[in-house]
Protein backbone atom coordinates (compact mmCIF):
# COMPACT_ATOMS: atom_id res chain seq x y z
CA UNK A 1 0.00 0.00 0.00
CA UNK A 2 0.95 3.47 -0.56
CA UNK A 3 0.72 6.16 1.93
CA UNK A 4 1.34 9.75 1.34
CA UNK A 5 4.17 11.24 3.72
CA UNK A 6 4.36 14.85 1.62
CA UNK A 7 3.03 15.70 -1.97
CA UNK A 8 5.27 13.39 -4.41
CA UNK A 9 6.53 11.49 -1.37
CA UNK A 10 5.21 8.07 -0.54
CA UNK A 11 5.83 5.54 1.91
CA UNK A 12 5.33 2.11 0.24
CA UNK A 13 5.03 -1.35 2.95
CA UNK A 14 4.68 -4.47 1.25
CA UNK A 15 3.15 -7.23 2.50
CA UNK A 16 5.59 -8.70 5.57
CA UNK A 17 8.04 -5.96 4.67
CA UNK A 18 8.10 -2.12 5.85
CA UNK A 19 9.99 0.51 4.50
CA UNK A 20 11.04 2.97 7.30
CA UNK A 21 12.52 5.46 4.11
CA UNK A 22 10.21 7.49 1.73
CA UNK A 23 11.44 7.22 -1.58
CA UNK A 24 9.81 8.74 -5.06
CA UNK A 25 6.52 7.21 -6.73
CA UNK A 26 8.57 5.40 -9.43
CA UNK A 27 10.06 1.97 -8.32
CA UNK A 28 13.94 2.11 -8.43
CA UNK A 29 15.97 -0.66 -9.61
CA UNK A 30 17.50 -0.79 -5.93
CA UNK A 31 14.00 -1.80 -4.66
CA UNK A 32 13.62 -4.21 -7.25
CA UNK A 33 17.09 -6.18 -5.89
CA UNK A 34 15.40 -5.62 -2.32
CA UNK A 35 12.04 -6.81 -3.27
CA UNK A 36 11.99 -9.53 -6.06
CA UNK A 37 8.36 -9.74 -5.57
CA UNK A 38 7.93 -5.83 -6.36
CA UNK A 39 9.68 -6.48 -9.31
CA UNK A 40 7.15 -9.79 -10.62
CA UNK A 41 4.33 -7.69 -9.45
CA UNK A 42 5.60 -4.68 -11.83
CA UNK A 43 6.38 -6.70 -14.58
CA UNK A 44 3.12 -8.41 -14.76
CA UNK A 45 1.69 -5.37 -14.74
CA UNK A 46 3.13 -3.53 -17.38
CA UNK A 47 3.01 -6.88 -19.50
CA UNK A 48 -0.65 -7.31 -18.95
CA UNK A 49 -1.01 -3.44 -19.86
CA UNK A 50 0.86 -3.90 -23.07
CA UNK A 51 -0.72 -6.94 -24.26
CA UNK A 52 -3.99 -4.98 -23.80
CA UNK A 53 -2.81 -2.11 -26.06
CA UNK A 54 -1.49 -4.29 -28.77
CA UNK A 55 -4.80 -6.77 -28.86
CA UNK A 56 -7.52 -3.30 -28.93
CA UNK A 57 -5.50 -1.11 -31.67
CA UNK A 58 -5.60 -1.89 -35.31
CA UNK A 59 -4.30 -0.31 -38.04
CA UNK A 60 -6.67 2.04 -39.93
CA UNK A 61 -8.68 0.94 -42.94
CA UNK A 62 -9.81 2.92 -45.50
CA UNK A 63 -13.56 2.92 -46.29
CA UNK A 64 -14.41 1.87 -49.87
CA UNK A 65 -13.99 4.15 -52.64
CA UNK A 66 -17.66 4.59 -53.20
CA UNK A 67 -18.01 6.21 -49.58
CA UNK A 68 -15.06 8.21 -49.63
CA UNK A 69 -16.11 9.93 -52.79
CA UNK A 70 -19.12 11.40 -50.77
CA UNK A 71 -16.62 12.98 -48.68
CA UNK A 72 -16.33 16.53 -49.30
CA UNK A 73 -13.62 18.70 -50.30
CA UNK A 74 -13.45 20.29 -47.66
CA UNK A 75 -13.88 19.62 -43.63
CA UNK A 76 -17.10 21.35 -42.13
CA UNK A 77 -17.42 21.92 -38.63
CA UNK A 78 -18.49 18.53 -37.94
CA UNK A 79 -17.00 15.75 -39.36
CA UNK A 80 -18.87 13.37 -42.22
CA UNK A 81 -20.40 10.47 -41.55
CA UNK A 82 -21.36 7.40 -43.48
CA UNK A 83 -22.79 3.92 -43.18
CA UNK A 84 -20.41 1.30 -43.94
CA UNK A 85 -21.81 -0.31 -46.97
CA UNK A 86 -20.75 -3.86 -45.65
CA UNK A 87 -21.02 -4.58 -42.05
CA UNK A 88 -23.60 -2.44 -39.95
CA UNK A 89 -21.23 -2.44 -36.88
CA UNK A 90 -19.11 0.10 -38.56
CA UNK A 91 -19.33 3.49 -39.87
CA UNK A 92 -17.11 5.72 -42.03
CA UNK A 93 -15.51 8.39 -41.16
CA UNK A 94 -14.19 11.55 -43.60
CA UNK A 95 -10.96 13.04 -42.58
CA UNK A 96 -8.89 16.11 -43.83
CA UNK A 97 -6.93 14.10 -46.84
CA UNK A 98 -10.42 13.52 -48.48
CA UNK A 99 -10.69 9.51 -47.43
CA UNK A 100 -13.22 8.15 -45.29
CA UNK A 101 -11.55 5.66 -42.62
CA UNK A 102 -13.33 2.95 -41.07
CA UNK A 103 -14.40 2.21 -37.33
CA UNK A 104 -16.60 -0.53 -35.08
CA UNK A 105 -18.90 0.54 -32.87
CA UNK A 106 -18.12 -0.75 -29.89
CA UNK A 107 -19.46 -3.93 -27.97
CA UNK A 108 -22.76 -5.42 -29.70
CA UNK A 109 -24.11 -1.79 -31.27
CA UNK A 110 -24.41 -1.27 -34.58
CA UNK A 111 -24.61 1.71 -36.81
CA UNK A 112 -27.64 4.00 -36.89
CA UNK A 113 -27.17 6.03 -40.28
CA UNK A 114 -30.20 8.09 -39.76
CA UNK A 115 -28.89 9.41 -35.98
CA UNK A 116 -25.32 9.30 -37.30
CA UNK A 117 -24.33 7.60 -33.85
CA UNK A 118 -23.62 3.10 -32.80
CA UNK A 119 -27.03 2.14 -31.28
CA UNK A 120 -28.38 -0.78 -29.62
CA UNK A 121 -29.59 -3.24 -31.88
CA UNK A 122 -33.00 -3.02 -31.49
CA UNK A 123 -33.54 0.79 -32.53
CA UNK A 124 -31.49 0.40 -35.86
CA UNK A 125 -32.68 -0.12 -38.73
CA UNK A 126 -29.33 -2.22 -41.27
CA UNK A 127 -31.82 -2.08 -44.64
CA UNK A 128 -29.42 -4.61 -46.77
CA UNK A 129 -25.72 -3.87 -44.92
CA UNK A 130 -25.28 -6.93 -43.15
CA UNK A 131 -25.14 -7.56 -39.48
CA UNK A 132 -22.03 -9.83 -38.06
Amino acid sequence: TLQVASPGIYSRSIPGYTLKKYSRVYPSPLTFKKYPQMRTCFLLLTGTLLAAAATTQKPPTVCPPEVSALCPPEMGEFPELYAYPDDCSKFCKCSLDGLAWEYDCPGTLLWDDELKTCNYPENVDCGTRPVP
